[in-house]
């Protein structure tokens, strides 16, 4: 997929969303910049999980819709996308369904995937979504 193109980017995947309906979105860098201008359009309301969002870096209001839940993660030692950006987001939306993470790591957020913890968000949102307690809090 050419990236150069953000809108044509954005459109692509508001097809495929409609196309495979996800019980959780996940985005990262660029992806998470594309998932919260969807988020933000009103494309997609489920639960997302945004791994260093870029979206200050391709114009994307830095802006959580209300009433949606969303899990931002981000490494201190990022020299991508300013961890700056994802500490404003995380202070937007409905607070109670806003779960902010900073990790000791770099953009490419490698611990996530050593660790397990990837797939542990991942079935936190979906069990937020759904109004259960979090996997990780049983």
């Amino acid at each position: 997929m050419d990236t150069s193109d953000f809108a044509s980017c954005v459109a692509h995947q508001l097809r495929e969303l409609m196309r495979f309906e996800p019980n959780v979105l996940v985005g990262s860098s660029f992806g998470g910049a594309v998932v919260l201008e969807l988020l933000r359009r009103g494309d997609y309301s489920g639960p997302a999980l945004l791994l260093a969002p870029a979206a200050g870096i391709y114009s994307v209001p830095l802006e959580l819709p209300p009433n949606t839940a969303v899990t931002i993660v981000h490494g201190s030692h990022d020299h991508v996308v300013p961890l700056a950006d994802s500490r404003q987001l995380a202070t937007t939306g409905t607070p109670s369904l806003i779960r902010f993470i900073e990790l000791d790591d770099n953009h490419a957020l490698g611990s996530l995937v050593h660790t397990g913890q990837l797939g542990r968000l991942v079935s936190d949102l979906y069990e937020l979504s759904r109004g259960s307690r979090p996997v990780s809090d049983r």
